[in-house]
């Protein structure tokens, strides 16, 4: 039987407030002249899983891909906002849920996205958030399931996730 929920963060329950705004793997592949699909956890990781400062994560970003320039990537960086909105129904649907279930969030996110249920004014229905840059693991590594399991104190027969994909 069901106890507990997990939703994934960005595409499931919130987007960028600004559409228009590139993303933190598009500002990547821009800066870089490589394909978008050259950044995420198969290609860096560690971009996903460190809570190291963001000067040390895009020092390393640029010393794998022989970038010179380390700076000027990290004040391209820094220069987005990353804020997201959820979308409408989010939080009517997690207050009838959260009735029933207990609810988390569970999301592979860098230093520069990383948005608990604080931060999404979430926290009167779900009460925790499993983020891969804060528990040093990201999805699908099968530790980042057993943390989450560990988190809300069910075992995974208990447990639901929701996710974009």
């Amino acid at each position: 039987m069901i106890k507990g929920i997990f939703f994934d963060v960005g595409g499931t329950i919130c987007r960028s407030l600004d559409d228009k705004k590139p993303s933190f793997k598009r500002i990547l592949a821009d800066f870089t002249n490589r394909s978008i699909a050259d950044f995420g956890v198969n290609k860096q990781n560690y971009l996903w899983t460190s809570s190291v400062s963001k000067k040390e994560l895009i020092i390393q970003l640029c010393s794998d891909l022989e970038i010179d320039d380390w700076q000027a990537l990290y004040k391209k960086i820094e220069a987005y906002s990353y804020e997201v909105c959820l979308y409408e129904d989010v939080k009517p649907c997690f207050r009838k849920l959260s009735i029933k279930y207990k609810l988390g969030l569970l999301s592979n996110t860098t230093m520069w996205t990383a948005f608990d249920h604080n931060k999404l004014e979430l926290d009167d229905c779900v009460k925790f958030s499993v983020l891969s840059c804060m528990v040093g693991v990201a999805k699908p590594d099968i530790k980042i399931f057993t943390y989450s399991q560990k988190v809300m104190g069910l075992s995974a027969q208990e447990l639901l996730y929701v996710g974009d994909s």
